[in-house]
């Protein structure tokens, strides 16, 4: 097995560990009559955030934090477990108002760019 390819089998692993993880938790939340629903939204900007941390990475190259790769690498998996995270957040439904409406079209837009983007550059 390649290096490549035993990365994306652990990157893929440790995303899908997550959010089963944040999913169980939530199950277990709203079983106990709880609202899930802070839980998952700090969850889905706590991603966010750190995606927008990669661009602060590119900006600091002499700064020992990591390498560059590793950085893109956590950047691609933590982007598209961001989409589970919104889909447990805000499981399959319109949103309600004109502040959910906004926030999930920018999300959804930010997120299908950064798949876009990731296709350009694997192929």
């Amino acid at each position: 097995m390649t290096f490549f390819a035993r990365r994306r089998i652990v990157g893929a692993a440790v995303t899908l560990t997550a959010l089963a993880g944040v999913w169980l938790w939530s199950e277990r939340m709203e079983n106990r009559l709880e609202s899930s629903s802070y839980f998952t939204g700090w969850s889905l900007l706590t991603a966010i955030v750190a995606l927008a941390a990669f661009q602060l990475r590119k900006k600091l190259p002499a700064a020992p934090f990591g390498s560059a790769a590793t950085w893109l690498q956590v950047h691609i998996y933590v982007g598209l477990g961001s989409a589970g995270l919104y889909a447990i957040h805000a499981p399959w439904r319109w949103p309600n108002g004109m502040l959910e409406t906004i926030l999930s079209l920018l999300y959804l837009a930010t997120f299908f760019s950064g798949v876009v983007g990731l296709y350009w550059t694997r192929s």
